[in-house]
């Protein structure tokens, strides 16, 4: 039999495993209480990263409190009443980084213009094409494939705008843009005094006070500047380039440059005498992206014996969800709302 100071031991063994099993299922197993703050910022994750296969994500309204702290930011705290705009996001290895706002409601050609980088140098759409509403974020890849990028808009854009969107790169000749020549900054005189050392982009006349904005970067990033304002493929052949960045400042007499050619000739001369560069209005073969809506099929016409294929729509993304801790990200689609939903490709 055992003896009492082995049952004493035994009993002390029992307490001991009890008390090491209880706090392993306290630690690892037991749910612990999360605070607001912490799952808003963790649902902000999951909603505005991607995932490994994931070339760009549309995110819609309503927005995260972490998306409308992003957007604050751009308004010194204080965005306008009833204005969401439009912001942009770029994921790349490490993190995802806020990188660019547009006070505006977004349509097709800024979703392309953001998940891109395209201007209308790049595209064929129509006006009316690009005004199309598709409100909401863009999440980008950046180091997808521009083609990966635009396929996967196209099927995006289809469901957001309820159109069947085709988009197809071609060559095509267009108007372009050469720069060429070696860099060599003339400052203005009598601009305005903390855009001295700006490179302005206008026609006619300066504006007396700053609002346009502005922007730096390298040469490159200027052209591409240039490129969006003139609406025309700027292609860059500049031979000696600066060194560093380049501070640019907008103007209001720029938007004249693509209501007719003098205004154009004008800008372009305007930003030759500050840089020393020369720019050559020629035509060129480039890739063009073109965007139409495919038209649906006639129907069937049963009086001629002919039987024309139904109009189908493009098939639906598939629909990412989530747990539904909050409302923000409720997008209606079939007539159900499902929270924590995204579009993606």
């Amino acid at each position: 039999m055992n003896s009492p100071k082995a049952k004493t031991g035994l009993i002390l063994v029992g307490v001991l495993l009890a008390a090491v099993l209880f706090l392993a299922w306290k630690l690892c197993l037991a749910p612990s209480p999360t605070s607001a703050p912490a799952l808003s910022a963790h649902w902000h994750r999951q909603l505005y990263g991607l995932d490994p296969d994931e070339a760009i994500r549309f995110v819609p309204s309503p927005y995260s409190p972490q998306r409308m702290k992003d957007f604050g930011r751009s308004w010194t705290g204080a965005p306008p009443q009833n204005n969401l705009g439009q912001l942009t996001y770029h994921v790349t290895i490490p993190c995802t980084l806020h990188w660019g706002m547009s006070s505006a409601s977004g349509t097709v050609f800024s979703a392309i213009e953001y998940g891109t980088n395209f201007t209308l140098g790049d595209l064929d759409i129509s006006q009316e094409l690009r005004e199309v509403p598709a409100d909401g974020d863009v999440i980008v890849r950046i180091d997808a494939s521009v083609d990966r990028r635009m396929k996967a808009l196209e099927s995006i854009l289809s469901v957001m705008t309820a159109k069947d969107l085709i988009f197809e790169k071609k060559p095509a000749e267009r108007d372009v843009i050469v720069a060429r020549g070696h860099w060599q900054f003339h400052p203005l005189s009598g601009g305005r005094p903390r855009t001295n050392s700006s490179v302005h982009f206008y026609t006619a006349t300066l504006d007396a006070q700053e609002g346009a904005g502005g922007g730096s970067g390298n040469l490159s990033q200027v052209l591409h500047r240039l490129e969006e304002i003139t609406g025309r493929k700027v292609i860059d052949e500049v031979t000696d380039r600066p060194a560093n960045d380049i501070d640019w400042a907008n103007n209001y007499s720029e938007h004249h440059a693509t209501k007719n050619e003098p205004a154009l000739a004008q800008l372009l001369d305007n930003v030759a005498k500050q840089t020393s560069l020369e720019f050559v209005r020629t035509k060129r073969l480039i890739p063009i992206w073109f965007v139409r809506e495919k038209a649906p099929a006639m129907p069937a016409d049963y009086s001629k014996g002919a039987i024309s294929s139904a109009y189908s729509p493009p098939p639906r993304l598939s629909w990412r969800r989530a747990a539904s801790t909050f409302p923000w990200s409720c997008w209606p689609i079939a007539g159900s709302c499902h929270r924590g939903g995204f579009l993606r490709r």
